[in-house]
């Protein structure tokens, strides 16, 4: 019964992992000239981040989790230390979500940096 209940604990666990803020403050940063969206897809909305756009959008916010797109491979988690404590901010219409990425190509070269996710909303 135990080696049946384990694998149900750890899913449930690993689902919790993964349901990162999704706050969003209305007015952060205050003012700014959106970067150039250089993340597979998207206008320029957004800014910060190492890449930014809209590819990274999940449910309207920043996925969380593993991705993965060409030679690279993406795992990550929303945050909130960017923005008043919040995860994301609304600019023109968008949502600009941040997330703390590891990217891994398949050299096995890895980067982590802070992303930006540009979500309409």
């Amino acid at each position: 019964m135990a080696s049946t209940l384990v694998p149900l604990d750890w899913a449930i666990n690993k689902r919790a992992a993964f349901a990162g803020p999704t706050s969003e403050h209305t007015s952060c940063p205050w003012d700014y000239t959106p970067s150039s969206a250089n993340w597979w897809s998207g206008t320029g909305q957004c800014t910060g981040g190492w890449r930014r756009g809209s590819w990274p959008c999940a449910s309207k916010y920043h996925f969380e989790g593993f991705r993965s797109y060409s030679d690279e491979g993406y795992t990550s988690n929303r945050v909130t230390t960017y923005c008043s404590s919040k995860n994301a901010w609304r600019w023109n219409g968008y949502r600009c979500s941040d997330a703390m990425t590891t990217t891994v190509w398949n050299s096995g070269e890895r980067h982590y940096d802070l992303t930006i996710a540009q979500c309409a909303v």
